[in-house]
């Protein structure tokens, strides 16, 4: 029976209320934390509890991965890691017994499964399709931003699931389920190794793979699931080794065709063997990417120490996004800077499902694309000029008059500063980038005065436009 309500106390002695929230699994149940929103705890089950996991917890408590992908969620973004932030404790004959832990809270209305994106069908009925593909070239590099960050200080996901991995509709990505993680302790040099994996991306040496029993690192198998998400992301949800052809038929599953090695993607001599149906045309990746894809499925295949790092990803996405090209005729198809015409636009004359269709459903006022950092370097903050037309307005309270705002944004410190605008009033809507030179970017907004609540005839209303590059946040009324 799982207690409505726990009063627990944190590693520095202070009590915390925690409310069930009715969600729970194998290994123990998730609690809202009274009087904090941007927190929530989970509190294991007592078979599940040993001291080999206090002691994960504890260290990835003190070792966290680096960037701010732990910090609490803020106003325009969400925290990329439900990271461990305190181990948690009930009291128990003078001493405390160690019970789960806190973490960041992550937004459950923005954030879905990530193979609900990479699903077609699943895709267009959440966002139509205004979740484009430079929506999910974002999402890929976030991704590919986030694994980085967990391998630089000696950690790894291990259990790269699809399930464990989120992404909202703005193409920002939180990881859960981190006490599953592979987690290296730097000062003992001991590693808390990743007991579960999830069959259609683990690489050909680890399938087969008794992972309670044995002691395995996850490094190398991390950089093949990466591939493997990023695969999915780009090529309509297809797997890169699922196939089609008389040749497959005798291996019916993913797990036995990725065995094999068989890549469809590439020539191969006499044998009849293609992609399936439903992949996207593998022209449309851009050239460096299939590189990539060729190094981590065919050359990686058999030599793990060829795969590309996370930051090969990051570095490689980040120059492609920069390249993308938006089309003339609908507004929802990005394509690379390699095509000279619209990929989306010719599979729809040949007959095609149209992947990324005009339609009226949009990614929500206010949300823009979110990329971690730049790849050149943090950038800054220079200047921030915000004009309205009219310049100065009021309303009556019944009134349904909009009115159009402009932002300049001045960035220094890269040259490729990537920046995400948001706001603090829902009645600030429509918020998209018109322009860019240089380091200077241009914004739209609109504000419209039938979504402000409880209006007043005389009170003031007051807003904030909130600008962020790296790890910097300000705030413009």
């Amino acid at each position: 029976m799982i207690p409505e309500k726990i009063e627990v106390f944190d590693n520095s002695g202070k009590k915390i209320r925690l409310i069930f929230t009715g969600k729970s699994g194998g290994e123990g149940a998730i609690y809202a934390i009274e009087k904090e929103k941007d927190s929530c705890a989970k509190i294991f089950f007592k078979t599940g509890i040993s001291e080999e996991l206090h002691e994960k917890i504890r260290t990835m408590v003190k070792y966290p991965p680096g960037g701010g992908l732990t910090k609490p969620a803020d106003e325009i973004s969400s925290s990329s890691i439900a990271w461990p932030s305190s181990p948690l404790y009930l009291p128990d004959n003078g001493k405390r017994r160690f019970v789960g832990y806190s973490m960041p809270k992550i937004d459950a209305g923005m954030f879905r499964e990530s193979h609900m994106y990479y699903d077609l069908g699943d895709r267009l009925k959440m966002l139509g399709g205004s979740f484009s593909w430079q929506y999910l070239m974002t999402a890929a590099y976030n991704i590919s931003f986030v694994v980085s960050k967990i391998h630089e200080i000696g950690h790894c996901v291990g259990d790269f699931s699809p399930r464990n991995i989120l992404i909202a509709r703005t193409a920002a990505v939180s990881f859960i389920d981190c006490d599953s993680f592979q987690v290296y302790n730097p000062e003992t040099g001991r590693i808390f190794y990743t007991k579960v994996g999830t069959g259609e991306l683990l690489p050909p040496e680890l399938m087969g793979k008794n992972f309670r029993q044995e002691e395995i690192t996850r490094h190398n198998s991390d950089l093949f699931a990466l591939g493997i998400m990023i695969f999915r992301l780009l090529m309509n949800g297809a797997h890169p080794y699922q196939a089609a052809g008389k040749d497959v038929w005798d291996l019916p599953t993913i797990e036995q065709k990725t065995l094999r090695g068989i890549y469809p993607y590439v020539p191969q001599k006499g044998k009849d063997i293609r992609p399936p149906r439903y992949a996207s045309a593998y022209g449309v990746v851009p050239p460096c990417i299939r590189d990539l894809f060729l190094e981590c499925f065919v050359k990686g295949h058999g030599d793990p120490l060829k795969r590309p790092s996370a930051d090969d990803w990051c570095r490689c996405l980040a120059e492609e996004i920069k390249k993308l090209k938006r089309c003339g005729t609908n507004p929802n198809h990005w394509y690379g800077g390699h095509l000279k015409e619209c990929p989306w636009c010719e599979l729809s004359r040949r007959g095609g499902k149209d992947l990324f269709p005009c339609t009226k459903t949009k990614i929500k006022a206010g949300e823009n694309r979110q990329i971690a950092h730049s790849v050149s370097g943090p950038a800054q903050i220079k200047s921030c000029l915000i004009q309205c037309d009219p310049r100065h307005f009021s309303f009556r309270t019944d009134s349904c008059t909009t009115v159009k705002g402009k932002i300049e944004v001045e960035i220094s410190g890269c040259k490729d500063g990537i920046l995400s605008v948001g706001r603090d009033a829902e009645w600030i809507t429509d918020i998209r980038k018109t322009g860019e030179s240089g380091n200077k970017k241009t914004f739209e907004f609109v504000i419209e005065p039938s979504q402000i609540p409880n209006k007043k005839e005389g009170i003031r209303n007051r807003a904030n436009i909130l600008l962020r590059a790296a790890s910097e946040t300000k705030k413009f009324p």
